[in-house]
Parts: C-alpha cells; structure tokens; sequence
C-alpha cells in the first residue's frame, strides 16, 4: 500500500510538474505571439510618427504661402483640419496597444482587434480618397484663378494637376493595400496557432 501510495505521489509531482511547464509554455507562446505583432506591425507606428511631422511641417510652409495670398485661408484651413483628422484617424486605428489584450485570449482579441484595424482602415480609406479629390479640385481652381484666357497656363496646371493626382492615389492605394496586407499575415498566423 505504502508503495502505491509512493507511486501515486510519484506521478502527482510529475503530473504538477508537467501541467507547470505546459503553463509556462503557453505564456512563452503568447509572448512570442505579441513580439510577432508588434515585430510587424513597426512599421505602423513609423508611419504614424511621419504623419504626425507633416502637420507642423504644413503650418510652417503653408502658413506663409497663405499670408502671400496664394492659398486661400478657406484651403489652408480646410487642409489642416484635413491632416489633423487623418493623423487622429490613422493614431486610433493603427496603434495597438497590449493592454487590449492581455485581460483576453490572446489569440482571438488579437485577430478580433486586427479585423477591427482592418475594417476602420477600409472605411477611412473610402471616407478620405473623395475629400482629397474635393481638394485637388478646389486647389486646381484657386491656382487656375482668373487667367481664362491663357491657355498654356490652364493646359500645364491640367497636366500637373492629373500626374499629382494620379502619383498621389498610387501611393495612397499602396500604402492601404500593404497595411491590409500586413493585418491579413498576422491573421494567418493566429488562424494556424488557433489550429493548433
């Protein structure tokens, strides 16, 4: 008896001992699972700190152009409220912040937060391309000004107009489509752990 006993102890010590280590396993897992993230989603947040330089350094250009009178104080404010509410937009919707997920499963709220990115980033998208098309437009007219009559002057503004505005739509797309990208990798990568 004393033996099964020893036995059973035995094996209770190497059944704590186990559920211990596969306890420390999984916390390891997830660590590794929140460096992964971070590790990609780095980028987000150097964009995010360009973003944030563009707004003084608008001011600091823009201001005197304005003062000049070649930008109107309608455009100028109109752009600076447009760069603040895209920056304040792209903060909220990129940063991802680690104490959203640690009173969770890891993995879901990681991938329930990564299709919320997604889906806010999509609807910002779809929200900010009309206002940058309304102010190439209105930009087109202020630069056009009164001179009808000069023709060469409206063609080159025409074509500059076009080429910036199709420059700055490639970038735009491409930028979305790498940062949706980039959510659609780590989704992946929870789905397989999940798997697992």
């Amino acid at each position: 008896m004393t033996t099964e006993n020893l036995e059973l102890d035995q094996m209770k010590n190497q059944i704590g001992l186990l559920k211990a280590k596969l306890d420390q396993q999984t916390i390891i897992s997830e660590k590794m699972i929140y460096a992964s993230i971070k590790e990609k989603t780095k980028r987000f947040n150097t964009f995010l700190v360009l973003e944030l330089c563009i707004v003084p350094v608008f001011l600091l250009l823009g201001l005197p152009f304005t003062m000049r009178g070649v930008f109107s104080w309608y455009l100028f404010a109109f752009t600076f409220v447009m760069l603040t509410g895209s920056v304040i937009a792209d903060f909220c919707i990129n940063k991802f912040k680690r104490n959203e997920l640690l009173d969770k499963n890891l993995v879901a709220a990681s991938k329930a937060r990564l299709l919320k990115m997604k889906q806010n980033r999509k609807v910002q998208f779809l929200i900010e391309c009309p206002i940058l098309v309304i102010w190439f437009g209105w930009y087109f007219i202020e630069r056009r000004g009164d001179s009808f009559d000069n023709w060469d002057r409206t063609i080159s503004l025409i074509v500059a107009f076009v080429i910036v505005l199709i420059i700055s739509t490639a970038i735009s797309i491409s930028m979305y489509r790498s940062m949706q990208k980039t959510n659609d990798e780590i989704i992946e990568q929870l789905d397989e752990l999940s798997k697992e």
